[in-house]
């Protein structure tokens, strides 16, 4: 149906002028130049989930037009432990090849290379969870759930990184541009595990997101109806919120230290 890409079409350019701008004010034409650096690398990596993605998106379909629910539910469940490691992967391997990576683009600038490398680090925390958001869009389009897959990537390209883009730096300066990304991936979870505070099916024991709950109740309409003890989805995002925290809180402590051996 194409909802959702439209909507990252619509968004990406209106997102790419507010970030230039945004940087324009607090870095000046350093900052822009950083961001289109770290751009191009970013598209590299996020290709990885968006070719999984749209390939999974036939078998998807067929599964699911055939009746096979529980192949189906196998599909989903190992592509979101696949995505998860690649994530782990890529952001493992941002880390290793920024240095690379920048000196490529802007090697011929060292004042714009620390701010690169500082930046592309920050902006790589996106690549542990900006995965599960392009499947899990991806994955309502290809059960005909035009709906959720367009909100999904409406509030993934533009509400939520427009609302910290203007907002986090503010308070965080030219950190909270970079890292507006990864706040706004992960408040997407958060605000769907209070919209629909349902509770974990026996059935799927290791659903642990809201997506996956929203996914499998597209297949059994009747799951929303089961009473189970496995706890509220709140519960399970607040230990996934924790988790984030202290990934990122390490990853800053890195990035500061790093920070100081370019001055």
């Amino acid at each position: 149906n194409g909802s959702s890409e439209l909507m990252t079409e619509l968004s990406s350019s209106v997102v790419t002028v507010l970030y230039n701008t945004q940087l324009m004010k607090i870095a000046g034409e350093n900052g822009v130049a950083a961001y289109g650096a770290v751009m191009y690398v970013n598209f590299i990596f996020v290709a990885t989930f968006l070719g999984y993605a749209i390939g999974c998106a036939p078998v998807i379909s067929y599964h699911y037009g055939a009746g096979n629910h529980a192949e189906l539910k196998n599909l989903y469940k190992k592509s979101m432990s696949i995505i998860l490691v690649w994530g782990v992967i890529l952001f493992g391997a941002a880390q290793l090849l920024a240095p690379v990576l920048s000196k490529i683009f802007v090697g011929y600038n060292t004042g714009l290379y620390a701010m690169t490398l500082h930046g592309f680090r920050v902006y790589a925390i996106a690549f542990l969870i900006i995965g599960i958001n392009i499947f899990g869009s991806s994955f309502f389009t290809a059960l005909n759930n035009g709906l959720i897959s367009a909100v999904i990537s409406f509030l993934r390209t533009l509400v939520f990184q427009v609302i910290m883009v203007l907002t986090l730096p503010l308070w965080f300066g030219i950190n909270g541009i970079w890292s507006a990304i990864s706040i706004a991936s992960k408040t997407i979870f958060w605000i769907f595990a209070v919209e629909f505070d349902i509770k974990i099916p026996p059935c799927m024991p290791n659903c642990n997101n809201s997506i996956c709950l929203q996914a499998h109740s597209s297949i059994e309409p009747t799951v929303l109806q089961q009473k189970t003890a496995c706890g509220s989805r709140s519960q399970a995002v607040f230990l996934d919120l924790i988790l984030f925290y202290k990934v990122g809180s390490h990853l800053g402590n890195m990035v500061g230290a790093q920070a100081k051996l370019h001055q």
